[in-house]
């Protein structure tokens, strides 16, 4: 005769788990609570209760019930024969064939939720016989099918039915293996809980489930590498095609932070083109792309039109052209669905892949033809960011680093309340979406941002003028192009693309080494040109403070009208007064954004 214990606090759909034992030919074991529930439940099946076939009462209040040689031992002993050919006390129970453990625990973790100060009431649902019966079945899998959730009730009944759980054959033994790993993960969990609870914050315990295998890490050395995620935590990121490396996990978690943040902050489309950890561009949709905008970011003709019915497309366009030395071969964020015209147009970039809200099925289609099949489509879950909080974990070499996630967003209301010399319509769009790109790109880092581009990013510079001067070189390509039918010698640049971005620059840099300090002066054609649009204006962002007004001297030679950084510098009253003088808007936020 076979036996099956049941015991738990989670009665979920126990009953339905013990008619089908019953029906498969088991004689039910069971605790008072869990044999109340099953006879309760209207199925009619006798139930055993553990103090009845022991012989010996649950005692001090129900603390212990299991714990009994007798059920020890039928869990424990490795074959029948053995049980049978012990030699107890007369009048003792005998050992029994029981091979089914059922159990789960008091629920601990969730009184520490409900009810964290309530010192008795959490050591009351400190389980011990639970663990104990749990560990015991696990560690004799080999015989006995432990389940330590409802979840597992449905498949192990159907495997019982189709007699595939008594059996001795290599399937059976790794489906039992398999329980045993759950049973050993729960009270892993379980026990980690409690013991962070008694060391009063001096521990934290983390368990990791392997994912995925990954061909290598970041260089081809660095092996193993792996992808997990948090036990019972799901991931914001799901795979649909390609195999992400490491560096593409890297990029594409910063791209999808990046573009969620602006559309909680802004409530935008937006798109981000990543390299190496850190965005080249960033975007804004806006309006529709004009013939000039098709013309220097080099549309073929055919996807012009179709490029401008997408949202998410006009979008990374012109996020991918804010950079684009830098975006060949990038890692592509955006926060809204991408259609067919999106895809079509994709087909045709040189990219390693994408991350996005969702994609059309016909748009999913033409992505998964590229690079062979091979190319990267990850689809995102949109987050609150005020509303994720967690502890990031850096591992030195044996010293551990722990923080608290960067969740902040950007108050709209504080760059509304600031006085502003210049008057400057999208001020509040450029402030946020120049201050998130940031807060996602290595510091030191600033970025020059004009009208939802972020044109021109200086990122990882050990101090804040070369990060101001990489990003002003930058800018000054993307002004050129774009506004450049005002600029000395725009008539010989015919067309653009990654090949002949060299020339444009070395071209630029002379042009801007002989005219910057006149081509946005007053008067200038290109400042009429920038105030003509929008009045539109430069805003130059800063991840930290300006120790210096040095950065701020870089970055009016190319038309700068807005200053934001956190402030808290003793600088900061130089810095006022540079920007005073120079009729400069003067933005302080009070937040650093450092990334490293």
């Amino acid at each position: 005769m076979k036996y099956a214990l049941l015991s738990v606090f989670n009665k979920h759909n126990i009953e339905y788990l013990a008619y089908r034992l019953a029906r498969a030919g088991y004689t039910i074991l069971s605790t008072g609570g869990t044999a109340k529930s099953i006879t309760n439940g209207g199925i009619n099946i006798k139930v055993k209760e553990i103090s009845s076939f022991t012989g010996f009462p649950e005692i001090l209040e129900g603390r212990v019930k299991t714990l009994h040689p007798v059920v020890m031992g039928s869990i424990l002993q490795k074959n029948i024969q053995d049980g049978q050919n012990l030699t107890l006390p007369e009048g003792s129970q005998k050992l029994v064939d029981l091979d089914v453990v059922v159990v789960n625990l008091y629920p601990f973790e969730e009184c520490l939720k409900t009810d964290p100060n309530n010192t008795d009431k959490l050591i009351e649902n400190i389980d011990i016989g639970g663990i104990t019966l749990l560990r015991a079945a696990a560690k004799n899998y080999k015989r006995v099918n432990v389940l330590s959730s409802p979840e597992q009730y449905s498949y192990f009944c159907n495997e019982l039915e189709n007699d595939r759980i008594s059996n001795e054959t290599e399937k059976s033994l790794e489906y039992r293996k398999q329980l045993a790993f759950d049973a050993f993960k729960t009270t892993s969990n379980y026990d980690s809980r409690i013991s962070e609870w008694f060391s009063n914050g001096r521990l934290e315990v983390r368990h990791y489930i392997q994912d995925s295998k990954l061909k290598y890490g970041c260089n081809p050395h660095q092996q193993p590498s792996s992808t997990y995620h948090p036990n019972n935590v799901s991931s914001f990121l799901e795979v649909l095609n390609g195999n992400p490396g490491y560096i593409n996990y890297l990029d594409s978690w910063g791209c999808w932070n990046l573009v969620n943040d602006v559309w909680y902050s802004l409530n935008k489309v937006c798109a981000c083109s990543f390299k190496h950890t850190s965005p080249a561009g960033v975007a804004l949709s806006g309006d529709i792309l004009t013939e000039h905008e098709i013309n220097n970011f080099v549309v073929k003709n055919e996807l012009g039109n179709e490029i401008n019915m997408s949202e998410a497309g006009r979008a990374y366009i012109r996020a991918r052209n804010c950079d684009p030395k830098s975006s060949f071969g990038d890692f592509i964020g955006v926060n809204d669905v991408v259609d067919v015209h999106f895809a079509k147009y994709l087909k045709t970039c040189v990219t390693d892949g994408i991350v996005a809200l969702d994609y059309t099925p016909e748009a999913l289609e033409i992505l998964k033809s590229k690079k062979n099949g091979q190319f990267i489509i990850i689809k995102g879950k949109r987050f609150n960011p005020t509303e994720f909080n967690y502890n990031e974990i850096r591992d030195l070499g044996g010293l551990v680093l722990s923080q608290k996630n960067n969740n902040y967003l950007i108050s709209k209301e504080k760059i509304r309340d600031a006085e502003l010399t210049v008057e400057h319509s999208n001020i509040v769009e450029d402030t946020i979406l120049g201050m998130t790109t940031l807060k996602y790109t290595q510091s030191n880092s600033t970025c020059f941002v004009y009208d939802g581009n972020v044109i021109g990013i200086g990122a990882g510079q050990q101090n804040r003028v070369d990060c101001v001067k990489l990003a002003r070189e930058k800018s000054k390509i993307w002004l050129y192009r774009l506004l450049g039918d005002n600029f000395p010698n725009k008539k010989e640049v015919l067309d653009f693309d990654n090949k002949n971005y060299k020339s444009i620059s070395e071209r630029v840099n002379m042009i801007y080494d002989t005219l910057e300090n006149s081509l946005f002066t007053e008067n200038s054609k290109i400042k009429s040109l920038m105030d003509e649009q929008k009045n539109q204006a430069l805003t130059l962002c800063s991840d930290g403070f300006f120790p210096f007004s040095d950065s701020v001297e870089q970055a009016i030679k190319i038309g700068t009208k807005s200053v934001v950084h956190p402030g808290g510098s003793n600088a900061d009253p130089i810095i006022d007064q540079f920007c005073n003088d120079n009729k400069l808007n003067i933005i302080k936020l009070g937040y650093r954004y450092f990334y490293h």
